[in-house]
């Protein structure tokens, strides 16, 4: 627009409506206005080939942005598929050392257990063992001592009916 001339200026308004100069002023008017238009339709070309430009960019934009989200959502589906592996992977060998823990802890609580109670047995028939021999050791002093009442009391019986 800088290498137009600006319009040309109008003069001041003419004082009474028989002015001679009318015919010139409307026609320096109607040149003035021509200007104004083609300056107008130029400036509206320029603007509808800018709002196209600008239509385009925003198209490629918007495709640039779709296929961006289509590389992300396909990323990030990997990734979340490759972490489910990996803790999957984690949970199958927690699993499987878990399961061997228990087994293990399993198999050394039975081992005790039959220690125990094999330990438990032996001193069961040993305590068996010392109070039947108890038994034994009492009966024969029960024995004895029955014997010497029995006979002390048949002296003493004897004694009273006068057989002795």
């Amino acid at each position: 627009m800088a290498d137009h001339p600006p319009p040309p200026l109008l003069d001041s308004p003419p004082q009474g409506a028989e002015d001679p100069d009318i015919n010139t002023r409307l026609t320096r008017v109607e040149v003035v206005v021509q200007d104004v238009i083609g300056r107008m339709d130029r400036m509206q070309a320029v603007m509808d080939n800018g709002f196209a430009e600008i239509r385009t960019d925003h198209r490629q934009l918007r495709v640039g942005f779709d296929e961006l989200r289509r590389e992300t959502t396909a990323a990030l589906e990997s990734q979340r598929k490759d972490m489910l592996a990996a803790l999957e992977a984690q949970r199958k060998d927690m699993t499987s050392a878990l399961d061997a823990q228990r087994k293990e802890m399993t198999a050394a609580l039975d081992s005790q257990r039959r220690e125990v109670s094999a330990a438990i047995d032996v001193q069961r028939k040993e305590v068996t063992a010392a109070i039947d021999k108890i038994r034994d050791d009492n009966l024969s002093a029960m024995r004895l001592t029955f014997t010497t009442m029995a006979g002390i009391l048949l002296a003493l019986l004897g004694k009273v009916l006068n057989i002795y």
